[in-house]
């Protein structure tokens, strides 16, 4: 008996060391980082080669698989006035193909005339093909997705969840994609949301960068896209139709371009070996504008080290309007270390700043999806058109500067003024970046707030302290806090406890309550809503309240028409 008492205690205690290691090696997946900690030109007296050295072109080339060529014209898209009419009149000219893959799609007019225009160009028998991201498209209706279909729309969801996949739950595909008859391609950092429409200067009114372009970079992308719809389909789409002979022939003049199409690795990736190169060859301007800029470490030093070569670095980012608090958070606290290396940093003060572009010696630039943060050089796929012009780049120039002037500088002095709380806040965003609205992104999930109903506005983020960790979540409309919200909401915080519930706009005491309750484990929130179960959800009191469904992941996906 003894003997067996001790097999089952030698067994518990392995399985839980077994258990530890597991969460453990998942934890360091989700926060890994990029290994490049620095740029160098061994045994060369003249340092890395500058920006307009051939050598710099050769080795983005060679490093992260970019093809640059002539013969590309490019045109900035600013916000949604200066996007989405151009845009709907490229698509309604469409003759044979429509290539399009979104990240972030929401209900709305963007997603309802983008609808509307695929739908009569597909029943004109142009060939349209559309992926949406399983996360990213959630909130999209059934309804929506059917009649595209109807309509001989060919609708795809990217990486959907299953038990099976959930080791790759956090690698997701930030691309956007629009290619029309293989001639004209969109990319930047818009998607299929209504706060994308307006001119970026005003309040619910996004500040976004994208790029029209034509030529042959545009193949680049319609690649891009290639690898989405395979993943999706199985099916790897060529010939004529979309890969048009003229896109292969060589023009001379026009810009020197292409698209980058990042793409998570093991160890090394092209995304980090192609911003540390374009930081380590600037000389004299380096103008980042980035929404969520969190470098790590080494980044940080690339950064320093440029100024101290004596370029000029400049960073634009989001301010108080940010749509994600704790990334800027996050972000917040690296200030301090570069604004003591001379390098200035400004917060966009009008509306929420989405733009991801940089550009050096003003004509070496960047315009796309990718983020300055560890999940966009190790974990997402990206899309960016990168070019070498001085035309272009001059253009960008004008824009960054035009942006600053509506932007608040930080200032070294008053920022070392701030209250002491902020400092935690920032602390607490910093040693724990995992970004949990990878998993918990729904238009069902709310925040405690004032109000007879206390849910949250979707810009709001759920903010927890406590023993180290902050964690937040993106939150989609379900109410105003005077209205009752359709449908149940599932309030969730994360620090230290269980999970609560505020149950249709009621108990509006335990809603509050669960302010200070958390998930016992990171497992146990992640697994749960993606398995779509019913959660027990207990108050601060231990009282049971009822279950109540999670609508996130496989849920959702499945609403929008998915075969699981």
């Amino acid at each position: 008996m003894r003997k067996m008492l001790r097999v089952k205690r030698v067994g518990t205690v392995l399985g839980i060391l077994l258990l530890v290691v597991l969460s453990l090696i998942g934890v360091l997946s989700l926060t890994r980082g990029a290994p490049v900690r620095a740029v160098e030109a061994i045994g060369d007296h003249d340092g890395l080669p500058a920006i307009r050295d051939s050598l710099f072109t050769q080795s983005i080339e060679l490093f992260t698989g970019l093809h640059l060529t002539s013969g590309n014209a490019a045109q900035q898209a600013l916000n949604g006035d200066g996007l989405y009419p151009q845009l709907w009149r490229d698509l309604r000219a469409a003759k044979q193909t429509i290539t399009v893959q979104m990240y972030y799609s929401q209900p709305g007019a963007v997603a309802d005339t983008l609808a509307m225009v695929l739908k009569e160009r597909a029943r004109a028998g142009v060939r349209v093909l559309l992926v949406l991201d399983a996360f990213g498209s959630q909130g999209l209706k059934k309804e929506w997705a059917d009649s595209l279909r109807a309509a001989h729309v060919e609708l795809a969801l990217l990486r959907q969840l299953h038990w099976y996949s959930l080791h790759n739950a956090s690698d997701r595909s930030h691309v956007r994609v629009v290619v029309i008859d293989g001639e004209i391609g969109y990319t930047g950092g818009f998607g299929l949301a209504d706060y994308w429409l307006g001119d970026g200067r005003h309040k619910d009114q996004w500040r976004e960068t994208n790029v029209r372009f034509e030529g042959p970079s545009v193949m680049g992308l319609q690649a891009a896209f290639a690898a989405a719809w395979a993943e999706c389909t199985g099916e790897l789409i060529s010939g004529y139709m979309f890969l048009p002979k003229r896109a292969f022939t060589d023009v001379d003049g026009g810009i020197h371009a292409g698209v980058f199409f990042a793409s998570p690795t093991t160890g090394s990736t092209p995304a980090e070996r192609f911003i540390a190169l374009s930081i380590a060859s600037a000389r004299k301007s380096l103008y980042v504008a980035n929404s969520y800029f969190v470098p790590d470490d080494d980044f940080r030093k690339l950064l320093k080290q440029a100024r101290a070569r004596g370029v000029d670095v400049r960073i634009l980012t989001v301010s108080k309007e940010t749509d994600v608090k704790t990334t800027w958070w996050a972000g917040r606290s690296r200030y301090e270390e570069l604004l003591r290396a001379g390098i200035r940093i400004y917060e966009y003060q009008p509306s929420m700043m989405h733009a991801k572009t940089f550009i050096v010696d003003g004509m070496w630039g960047s315009i796309g999806s990718m983020n300055f943060d560890n999940r966009s050089l190790a974990f997402n796929n990206e899309s960016n058109f990168v070019f070498l012009d001085t035309t272009l780049g001059a253009q960008m120039d004008s824009t960054y500067m035009d942006d600053l002037t509506r932007s608040q500088e930080i200032k070294l002095a008053t920022f070392q003024r701030r209250p002491w709380y902020d400092r935690l806040i920032e602390y607490g965003a910093a040693v724990f970046p995992i970004k949990l609205t990878s998993c918990l992104n729904s238009p069902d999930v709310g925040a405690s707030k004032g109000g007879a109903h206390g849910l949250a506005h979707r810009d709001e983020c759920l903010v927890a302290c406590g023993r180290g960790i902050v964690a937040h979540m993106d939150l989609d409309p379900i109410g105003d806090g005077n209205t009752a919200p359709a449908g149940r909401a599932l309030l969730i915080a994360v620090t230290h406890g269980v999970v609560g519930t505020s149950a249709e706009g009621r108990r509006e005491r335990r809603g509050h309550a669960a302010l200070e309750c958390v998930a016992r484990d990171l497992l146990h929130l992640l697994l749960d809503p993606i398995e779509g179960r019913a959660l027990a959800l207990a108050d601060l009191d231990g009282e049971q309240l009822e279950e109540v469904p999670v609508v996130v992941g496989r849920r959702r996906s499945r609403a929008l028409g998915s075969v699981e």
